[in-house]
């Protein structure tokens, strides 16, 4: 095993490692020395492992990490493969923003995979920040407001804008709906424009379930409109409701965040990131409560798929 000993560096792991041993087996029988691994530089990059399809990489992620969930909505999930997911659809010239998984939900994977079967021609890098790295770089009045206040995450499910309600909360049930945002600890309502509104508090710093580290762990980047490109955001503001964006993040007591303190976190993820060069049968492991990852914008053709577990929740 090489590691670079930067924290925000994914440790690479090779096949040479099981010495003859079948990959899956070794995998899971050293399960305990690579969760160490794993805490300590947040991200594993398993190169030569020999994975060769989506079936295979669920069995391996399956060694690693049993308990792979099946019903995460926020990704399209893949047929006939149990707790397999399409990497995120999203424009190829466009940057996905730092975020960690599930950070906005009431349940969150404190491990999340991926997997590439085709690297893209130019670009496309997974790259990763250790938000441990972020605590220390970010100004302490960020810091200690995200951590007072926390965050409060405010979607709008509008038809044809995102992915739609019924298929993120799996019925077509308006009332229960609402029963299942309840129950998750999220404030619900239908709005007379049709759109469903969906409001949830959440912390914006964790304190990590198995080590002691305190990080950032929220998903501003994504819903914060200051991320959005100015003709975008234009055009959003002149076809719906001014108060029916897509999404939105406030602080925990409602007050906006300004968008210079927005682009000044995103500043610090961006320097502080360190990028995966895929290479086909690659397959990522991070801590998603260590760190948050982003997809760089690419050229030709790209696939990628997702898998996750070890849920925690609130």
């Amino acid at each position: 095993m090489d590691g670079s000993g930067s924290v925000s560096r994914s440790y690479l792991v090779t096949a040479d490692e099981a010495k003859g041993a079948a990959p899956r087996e070794w995998l899971s029988e050293n399960r305990p020395a690579l969760k160490e691994l794993l805490y300590e530089h947040g991200s594993l990059l398993f190169r030569g492992f020999d994975i060769e399809s989506p079936e295979e990489f669920r069995a391996h992620a399956k060694a690693l990490c049993p308990s792979l969930y099946e019903k995460y909505a926020d990704l399209p999930a893949i047929e006939d493969i149990e707790a397999v997911y399409h990497a995120t659809p999203y424009p190829a010239d466009a940057t996905i923003e730092f975020h960690n998984e599930g950070s906005h939900l009431p349940q969150w994977p404190t491990m999340q995979f991926f997997y590439c079967t085709v690297p893209a021609a130019s670009g496309g890098e997974t790259a990763v920040t250790d938000g441990r790295a972020v605590a220390r770089e970010l100004p302490a009045q960020i810091m200690d407001s995200l951590a007072r206040h926390g965050l409060r995450y405010i979607r709008h499910f509008h038809a044809g804008l995102d992915v739609p309600w019924q298929e993120f909360f799996r019925c077509d049930d308006r009332d229960e709906v609402l029963r299942i945002c309840a129950k998750g600890g999220m404030r619900a309502q239908w709005r007379p424009s049709g759109a469903l509104r969906v409001e949830r508090d959440a912390a914006a710093v964790r304190r990590h379930h198995a080590i002691d580290a305190h990080v950032p762990f929220h998903q501003i980047l994504l819903f914060h409109p200051a991320m959005l490109d100015p003709m975008t955001r234009r055009t959003l503001a002149s076809v719906l409701p001014e108060d029916e964006p897509p999404r939105d993040v406030r602080l925990g007591d409602g007050s906006e965040i300004p968008d210079d303190i927005v682009l000044d976190i995103r500043r610090i993820y961006h320097q502080l990131a360190a990028p995966v060069y895929w290479q086909e049968h690659d397959m990522l492991l991070i801590d998603n409560e260590l760190v948050a990852h982003s997809r760089w914008p690419y050229s030709g053709p790209r696939e990628l798929f997702v898998a996750m577990g070890e849920m925690r929740g609130v």
